[in-house]
């Protein structure tokens, strides 16, 4: 085990002892923001989102030497996600569907409540393109800071706050649709 547990401490290891086995330690501590982000980055699908997270270890692991600690280890990393997803859309593009959520019986009311939020936002997600989806969800599900966007999405901090803004409109003419629209249907 490792008396250090900081990312540049494992990643010196890794590169000057060349210890394949510490990159583990990498791996465990950001597996789940890697996915989550990139799940919620693919509207929920799981397959994608697995594959990419797979690549982004692999890649980062190949790459290493070239990370110049510039900025922290999470902010590469997911830079690296973020354009290992951009490269499988455009490869793909045509071949990309999106899973749908099948519930066939909701215990609680409260159970109900939390799927629908859930499934909200989702939908909310839907109504942005690529850039502001992973601009939206580094900067409120994974509060990086602007610069740190910026740096790992490889734009401009002012193309950042643009997309920050613009999803916060999509978002709220979104919700001032559902919010009519579900009244209509009430």
């Amino acid at each position: 085990m490792l008396l250090k547990n900081s990312d540049f401490s494992v990643i010196s290891r890794i590169l000057v002892l060349g210890d394949k086995r510490a990159y583990e330690v990498l791996v465990k501590k950001y597996q789940n923001s890697v996915y989550r982000f990139l799940l919620h980055l693919s509207n929920g699908n799981a397959s994608l989102s697995e594959d990419v997270a797979q690549e982004t270890f692999i890649k980062a692991y190949i790459k290493l030497g070239s990370f110049r600690s510039l900025s922290k280890f999470s902010t590469w990393l997911m830079g690296i996600a973020y354009h290992l997803y951009i490269d499988h859309i455009r490869k793909y593009k045509n071949e990309v569907r999106f899973e749908d959520e099948n519930i066939q019986q909701i215990p609680t009311a409260s159970y109900r409540e939390a799927i629908d939020a859930k499934i909200d936002f989702k939908k909310a997600l839907s109504v942005l393109n690529d850039e502001e989806r992973a601009v939206t969800l580094l900067f409120h599900i994974e509060d990086m800071e602007i610069k740190k966007i910026a740096q790992t999405l490889s734009m401009p901090q002012g193309t950042v706050k643009s997309h920050i803004y613009r999803s916060k409109q999509k978002f709220s003419d979104f919700f001032k649709s559902d919010i009519r629209n579900k009244n209509v249907n009430s």
